[in-house]
């Protein structure tokens, strides 16, 4: 194997041929929405089982080299293992274009019935010999694999072959030519590893655990693609166990669970045929009961059907004015119709028609009831749609797939103008409304050329596929640049909401000046807004410039020492700075800049005076008790001075003394005296200084109340764009009330009828729910926004009335289910 490692190999050379791409689109965009969504869901489930084999299959091969006897072996595994890694990717590729191209298959007419190895001719008892001995057992792998899938997956199989089914007209989808089905995956992989050149042993090994690995997960493809097919409204009420077999049976179980390889007809003509006859005297004219009178032939049937339908014309139109105007349109009876058409062709001639045909004529009649009926369309759209009922009759007539096969074109016609007409409402001129104008179009072209033949429907839907997806282009641009606005929107109130958070953490309960209260709320919460909208909470610019709120704020706070004095001196320069780079970026008012600043100025010098009188207080203190000390110090020297004079008279009371003597002593005693009266001169001049014109010369004034000082307690600060509360924001619902309920269920695309006060109601559809602030975002068919809604604030209008929900369910298929259980319940009755 050695040898051919080199060898280069087109992985895709069995595959669909570069040219039938083109046309697999086409064919692909011909089919229901639901038929491609279910391709797409399916392969995307099928790729984490793939990705699971490719990652495992080295182990397993590197296992086995490890263990083998000889080096030829172990070698043989080590070359298989690189020829996987190289050509993995090639090979996931191949497998998902071999899927498609199954799929493809189901819409030509030329699509091979799938056959197991118990079907090949090549394993017929006498062509065993022909067959290598390789080729014969990757057969018998394959084979194994099916069976045992086939046995596992049994009802979810079952069931989405039965939907896809319905997708596919007219062709017959069974579980071998499921795209998805255990044929078809295992199929398709043993194809694509037809290009590896590997050992039939490696080669076995890669099958097992492609069995393992995605043959044994399969479950959760069918599982997947079958929610898909019921949220599209196919078949949701397809019974669980439901084999093939099983959709042989007669018996209604399930509304509509009878479509699929099921003659739905059929068991429609049974419920029908099950209600009490009314029967009168044999009529002389017009179109009696089946069997009482001549049949008319088919051919005959379509032209008089014709004639009825120009007849009707006249009373179409009025019933569409009328609809302009509000009024719905009326059922239309066309089997009186055409009696009265018959008496007037044959005065004294019965008529009837064949079963099939008045079975057809009076089923279509109750679907076209139903749709009537409906709440969801409007009644100018009801008035066009009720001109097709008597193409749908011929429909019916011709061919009778047409009540079962949910790909028959009439039936996909109705539900795309139907989903395209779920939001519109007649607004002005209606004729130059695109989509009314193209509905109109259709419906006048089949009321015109329909002759029996389908590929009208076909050709018709197609034209209006086309159109809609132009539309929808043009409605998606409008419908993301709301989108977008909003979600813009959204991060701004956030960030706005978290800016007054912050600073409402920081101020509740201050008592600020009024300067600072309108810096933070008008001037600095807008940079912290645009850092939280650039870089978010976590930013290290987020958290310097609430440092710089902190700073603020305590610049502005009483203090009391002389700590405080000395880190206000050093705080307030840089503080004064980093304001003032923060408001030049985002392009703040100079003037306004200035004043806030000049009014900061004076708050702080303020705070500077508030320290000055406090250290003053200290040193009128100091200077009381140096006084105290001068006072005491005199009092001791008055004390000696006096002591002095008395010995001094008494040391010279009993001699003779000179009054030259005497009179210096004195002088000197008395030359004391004047200092102390100095002394006390001067303490008392000081204490004088202290207690007066220091004090009024320090002495601060109360702030006016317009002033910059002027202080008010902040309970909390109010930024401008923050959320507020939703009105009934304190009301809290339970999780499971009917309206939270149906609030969860909504996914976008989901249209609401808006009742207003006036009484007007107008749709609008779900465009988004923004993650950031929870809000609801609705829009009209243009895609323009028209409301908003929080999930509580939602669910409370549909409590009370003011919003009502859509069912944006295929019409038809409702239509058909209605009807069915009308015949059910007129049976009950009756019994």
């Amino acid at each position: 194997m050695s040898e051919n490692t080199t060898k280069v190999v087109q992985l895709n050379s069995h595959l669909t041929a570069p040219g039938q791409v083109t046309d697999e689109l086409q064919s692909l965009t011909r089919m229901p929405a639901a038929f491609v969504e279910t391709k797409d869901k399916g392969k995307q489930a099928l790729r984490p089982l793939l990705q699971a084999l490719f990652d495992n299959i080295d182990d397993a091969l590197f296992e086995l080299a490890d263990r083998a006897e000889h080096n030829a072996e172990q070698n043989m595994f080590f070359e298989s293992m690189r020829e996987v890694r190289i050509k993995r990717r090639g090979m996931e590729l191949c497998f998902g274009q071999e899927l498609d191209n199954r799929f493809r298959l189901l819409l030509t007419d030329d699509a091979p019935r799938a056959k197991s190895s118990a079907d090949d001719p090549r394993l017929a008892v006498d062509s065993l010999s022909l067959i290598a001995n390789e080729e014969l057992e990757e057969l018998v792998a394959a084979d194994t694999m099916i069976i045992k899938a086939e046995g596992e997956f049994t009802d979810s199989l079952s069931q989405l072959t039965t939907r896809i089914d319905t997708l596919v007209h007219p062709l017959e989808v069974t579980d071998k030519t499921n795209p998805f089905g255990p044929t078809s995956v295992c199929q398709s992989f043993v194809g694509v590893c037809k290009t590896l050149d590997m050992d039939i042993r490696a080669k076995l090994v890669l099958f097992k655990l492609f069995d393992r690995y995605v043959m044994n997960g399969l479950g959760d493809v069918y599982a997947a693609c079958n929610e898909v097919l019921v949220n599209n409204g196919i078949l949701p009420g397809l019974a669980k166990g439901r084999t093939t077999a099983a959709r042989a049976d007669s018996n209604i179980q399930q509304p509509p669970a009878a479509s699929g390889t099921v003659d739905v007809f059929a068991q429609l003509q049974t419920l029908l045929h099950g209600l009490p006859q009314h029967t009168a005297g044999i009529e002389t004219s017009g179109l009696v009961a089946v069997g009482q009178a001549p049949q008319i032939p088919r051919d005959t049937l379509m032209t008089l059907l014709q004639s009825v339908q120009l007849s009707l014309a006249p009373q179409l139109d009025q019933q569409l004015q009328a609809a302009l105007q509000g009024v719905g349109p009326q059922q239309l009876d066309i089997q009186q119709s055409l009696s009265n058409l018959l008496s007037a062709k044959l005065p004294s001639k019965p008529m009837s028609i064949g079963q099939v045909e008045s079975d057809a004529l009076n089923l279509v009649a109750m679907l076209f009831q139903f749709i009537l009926d409906d709440r969801n369309l409007a009644a100018p759209m009801k008035a066009l749609i009720a001109r097709l009922q008597i193409p749908f009759i011929k429909a019916a007539m011709i061919d009778s797939s047409f009540f079962t096969k949910g790909g028959h074109p009439a039936r996909r016609l109705l539900n795309e103008i139907a989903s395209a007409s779920l939001g519109w409402v007649a607004i002005g001129i209606v004729d130059r409304d695109p989509l009314y104008a193209k509905v109109s179009s259709i419906v006048t072209r089949i009321q015109r050329e329909f002759d029996g033949d389908s590929r009208l429907f076909q050709d018709v839907l197609t034209d209006f596929v086309a159109f809609l997806d132009m539309d929808k282009r043009r409605i998606g641009l409008v419908e993301q640049r709301t989108i977008n606005a909003e979600d813009g929107k959204a991060k701004s109130e956030q960030a706005r909401t978290a800016v007054q958070t912050a600073l409402n953490e920081r101020v509740a309960g201050l008592s600020l000046p009024k300067v600072v209260i309108s810096l933070l709320e008008q001037a600095w919460s807008n940079v912290l807004f645009l850092i939280y909208l650039k870089e978010g909470d976590q930013a290290e610019n987020w958290q310097e410039g609430l440092n710089v709120v902190d700073d603020l704020l305590w610049s502005v706070q009483p203090m009391d020492s002389a700590d405080s004095r000395h880190r206000l001196v050093t705080m307030v320069p840089p503080l004064l700075k980093n304001v003032r780079a923060g408001l030049t970026k985002i392009g703040y008012n100079p003037f306004e800049m200035n004043q806030l600043f000049t009014d900061l100025e004076v708050v702080h010098l303020s705070q500077l005076q508030a320290l000055n009188t406090v250290k003053l207080d200290m040193t009128a203190s100091t200077v009381s008790t140096e006084q105290n000390k001068n006072q005491r110090s005199i009092a001791r020297e008055t004390s000696v001075i006096e002591k002095t004079l008395d010995q001094l008279l008494e040391g010279h009371g009993g001699s003779d003394v000179s009054l030259e003597e005497l009179d210096a002593e004195l002088d000197e005693q008395l030359a004391a005296f004047d200092a102390l009266g100095d002394l006390m001169a001067g303490d008392s001049e000081a204490a004088q200084r202290i207690d007066t014109g220091a004090l009024d010369e320090l002495a601060v004034d109360l702030p006016a109340e317009n002033s910059p000082l002027a202080r008010q307690v902040v309970e909390k600060l109010v930024v401008d764009g923050a959320a507020e509360e939703p009105a009934g924001g304190n009301v809290d619902l339970p999780d499971n009330d009917p309206s939270l309920v149906i609030v969860d269920s909504m996914v976008v695309g989901h249209w609401i009828e808006l009742h207003q006060d006036n009484k007007k109601k107008f749709r609008c559809r779900l465009a988004a729910v923004i993650r950031a602030t929870g809000k609801y975002i609705f829009v009209n068919r243009s895609g323009m926004k028209v409301a908003e809604y929080t999930r509580l604030t939602l669910a409370q209008a549909i409590q009370r009335g003011q919003v009502g929900t859509l069912d944006d369910g295929q019409l038809f298929d409702r239509a058909l289910e209605s009807v069915i259980g009308s015949l059910r319940d007129m049976k009950t009755t009756t019994a």
